[in-house]
């Protein structure tokens, strides 16, 4: 990582204590609190768009930061470590250009239009500057803004994006997941700021969107812009992303969302022998899917050993459905929307083959129709720390 080195000379970064960092942490308790009160205030779900949090955090991080801002299109360069700063901090919006990713490995397609007044990262960096001693180390610090959906009828006892705290703790949707893990990684930079001290090496502050659902936002962030040049011929990178885990990550399942469109046969309920029933036939096909869960599942099959000792690490859900249009008919028509997961060398291709002769040879053995489209995730899996797969360091 990049450790801290003084802003001030009369004070080494050696001796700062353990006692001293927490102190500084303390003492903005209250003030990174009130910034997570009033981020998570906000509704950044998917249909209500993620800029209004993400210009809140643009502007929050100007200030505690003292950052100066960049424009959208300034881009950084092999040169970028040489110009000269009147700031070591700086701010800038990185707006999601649908042209600029949707060939890149990782895109996941998408019914809607990007926007960048609501489609926007949010990256603040700061450039060490050397005078010629360039450790290349860089410290990447990542987050998503954007949550899931949240209605009172859920179970809230208190409206979600009205945050309140409670026996030490803050709840709100997006509180933990990960409103919280966001203003952790921006204060503890300004608690080492406030401190005196700047870090001796590059570090880069992202808010990426659309985490939840397709991971556009992160892969929108070019590499070059997370994470400046550096001269030194062995550059150290860590990355650091605080979503609320228990432990440390160091593998992540594939997902994959889909669509099943299926077509029945109308008739009256008095009749319903002669018809062939959509809602019906669409449970049919998601029983179908889930013997392929299992299958995923087998440790014969393509289980990973990242996930051993995890009790069925491999998970399919069926999270929206819609069908037929009166009680007494035999419904026609009926969609529903699943997530798929898998594991780590798995590839996307092969997971909507499975997909797809699964449910085809279902539909085709009930007579019914069926059409499968893509939207939202299309991730891989991967593994971060193989060294680290089995939880010690191999």
């Amino acid at each position: 990582g990049a450790s801290a080195t003084p802003s001030r000379q009369t004070t080494m970064a050696a001796n700062v204590s353990t006692e001293e960092i927490l102190a500084a942490v303390d003492a903005i308790h209250d003030e990174a609190i009130g910034f997570l009160k009033t981020i998570v205030s906000i509704d950044s779900t998917l249909e209500k768009g993620e800029g209004q949090v993400q210009s809140t955090i643009y502007a929050h991080l100007i200030h505690v930061l003292g950052a100066a801002e960049v424009a959208e299109d300034a881009t950084s360069s092999k040169d970028d470590g040489k110009r000269k700063r009147t700031n070591p901090f700086e701010v800038q919006r990185i707006p999601v250009q649908l042209d600029k990713i949707k060939d890149q490995r990782g895109f996941s397609p998408v019914d809607w239009k990007y926007d960048d007044d609501q489609k926007f990262d949010v990256v603040a960096r700061y450039h060490h500057e050397s005078d010629g001693d360039d450790t290349g180390r860089a410290l990447l610090l990542q987050g998503h803004v954007d949550v899931v959906p949240a209605n009172e009828s859920d179970g809230w006892t208190n409206p979600p994006f009205s945050p309140i705290i409670k026996d030490g703790r803050l709840y709100g949707r997006g509180s933990g997941d990960m409103k919280a893990g966001v203003v952790s990684m921006i204060y503890a930079v300004v608690a080492l700021k406030r401190m005196g001290y700047l870090p001796q090496g590059n570090v880069t502050i992202c808010t990426v969107i659309e985490e939840e659902c397709t991971g556009n936002g992160a892969l929108a962030a070019p590499l070059h812009t997370l994470l400046p040049s550096s001269s030194a011929t062995q550059a150290k990178t860590a990355v650091i992303i605080p979503e609320p885990f228990p432990f440390i990550v160091t593998a992540q399942l594939g997902v994959l969302w889909f669509r099943a469109a299926i077509t029945g046969k109308p008739c009256h309920v008095l009749q319903t022998s002669a018809g062939s029933n959509a809602i019906e036939g669409a449970y049919a096909l998601y029983s179908a899917l889930k013997v392929l869960e299992e299958k995923y599942n087998e440790p014969k099959g393509n289980a990973h050993p990242a996930f051993q000792g995890i009790d069925h690490p491999v998970n399919f859900n069926l999270g929206k459905i819609e069908g037929g249009n009166w009680a007494s008919s035999v419904p026609s028509s009926c969609w529903f929307e699943a997530r798929v997961g898998f594991f780590p060398g798995v590839t996307i291709e092969d997971v909507k083959r499975d997909v797809e002769s699964t449910l085809h040879e279902a539909a085709k053995k009930m007579g019914l129709g069926l059409e499968i489209s893509y939207s939202g995730f299309h991730a891989d899996g991967a593994v971060l720390l193989p060294e680290y797969m089995d939880g010690e360091r191999n």
